[in-house]
């Protein structure tokens, strides 16, 4: 579903709320390569497939306080996408199987500010990221499992700031457990923290030639520390 914050949206509770696409099969895993999946890129609106929950503003975070509490989204072409916000609590949710289509994943947050995404799963996109993060400011991600998305676990780009990564596990994807990188002329992101997390078994795929593949990437970081992790395979 579409909520549409143009006219300055504010507190939004979505709970307990079940979604399912209809797309699961849809781009399997084993069809998939990162070329068929260019990045970055948008062309959300015009995706020719369910999306499960997309909340847009009007371009200068203009929807204040959302919460999504014990979501699951299933199969969809976007598990949720949510931009122009600030002040975010994701807990509790289910995002498995979503981005069957290019430049879509289980969960994208685009320019948000004071972000927290705990205890919640963010699995098996078949051709997208398990969190994608761009233009975000201050966003902590704890407690929670990232793990099967074909392309990468994280990525976080685009001027990204603040962004703290606790105790999570991101194994097993495509490319990248977690990857940070710019995004056209944007700078790069910076102040960017990972503790307590593990990011093994991630580069199913191989190594593209292009991108690498690996536990975790901050080249394109500005200040940024890795702590207390556990990341085989890993590139810095």
């Amino acid at each position: 579903g579409v909520l549409d914050g143009l006219t300055n949206m504010h507190d939004v509770l979505i709970a307990d709320l079940t979604i399912d696409g209809g797309l699961e099969g849809m781009l399997p895993l084993e069809n998939w390569s990162p070329s068929s999946n260019p990045d970055p890129g948008e062309e959300e609106a015009g995706l020719p497939h369910p999306y499960g929950i997309f909340l847009r503003d009007a371009g200068q975070q203009t929807v204040n306080r959302v919460m999504l509490a014990g979501v699951r989204v299933r199969h969809a072409s976007m598990g949720a996408h949510i931009k122009g916000t600030r002040n975010i609590i994701i807990s509790r949710c289910e995002f498995v199987g979503n981005g069957a289509v290019k430049k879509a994943h289980n969960l994208y947050l685009r320019r948000t500010a004071r972000a927290l995404i705990t205890d919640s799963e963010f699995l098996d996109s078949p051709a997208g990221h398990g969190i994608k993060l761009t233009l975000g400011e201050s966003t902590i991600i704890q407690c929670c499992t990232i793990e099967g998305n074909a392309h990468r676990g994280l990525l976080a780009n685009g001027d990204s700031a603040n962004l703290v990564v606790y105790n999570c596990s991101l194994n097993g994807n495509g490319l990248w457990g977690m990857y940070s990188a710019s995004e056209g002329s944007l700078p790069s992101p910076r102040w960017l923290v990972v503790g307590g997390c593990t990011l093994n078994g991630n580069g199913v795929l191989g190594p593209d030639p292009n991108l690498g593949c690996g536990g975790i990437c901050l080249r394109y970081v500005s200040r940024g520390a890795v702590v207390d992790s556990e990341a085989l395979d890993s590139q810095n």
